[in-house]
């Protein structure tokens, strides 16, 4: 079961745009490679659409025949507010942080999402956009995406 319950005037900021507005919101998600994900994105879709939102995703919504970091940074500067939704995209079982170094380090099981989901989250910062960022059930924030 999928609950989503997200304030709008929260993440978008009070008196930003006209009730009756459409209101764009950019979506990052990497490409759903699991039936689950593709749902959970497809609800999300849904659920900003039934408030009045129009979701933006590169590749989804979006079209451009620009270099993808380029073809992010124009739909976002379109956009009121960012969701980032973080699917597991890598999956570390064993890794070691600093080899041959005396801060050498085991690292346990690890899951990261895809780059890009860091990238455009920071190009909505940027743009003083409100974030809100979704991970995935399961999903361990490491040292590194704290």
């Amino acid at each position: 079961m999928l609950l989503i319950s997200l304030g709008m005037a929260a993440l978008l900021g009070e008196g930003r745009m006209p009730q009756e507005a459409s209101l764009a919101v950019f979506v990052s998600c990497g490409t759903p490679h699991q039936k689950a994900q593709a749902e959970f994105m497809s609800a999300v879709e849904a659920h900003l659409k039934s408030h009045g939102c129009t979701p933006i995703t590169v590749g989804r919504s979006k079209y451009s025949i620009r270099q993808a970091a380029e073809a992010a940074r124009d739909c976002i500067a379109e956009c009121h507010g960012a969701i980032v939704i973080a699917f597991e995209r890598i999956r570390i079982l064993k890794a070691v942080e600093y080899p041959d170094s005396a801060k050498e380090t085991s690292l346990p099981l690890e899951s990261h999402p895809t780059i890009w989901n860091q990238m455009e989250s920071a190009m909505a910062y940027s743009k003083r956009h409100s974030n809100f960022d979704l991970r995935a059930n399961g999903y361990q924030k490491t040292r590194h995406a704290q």
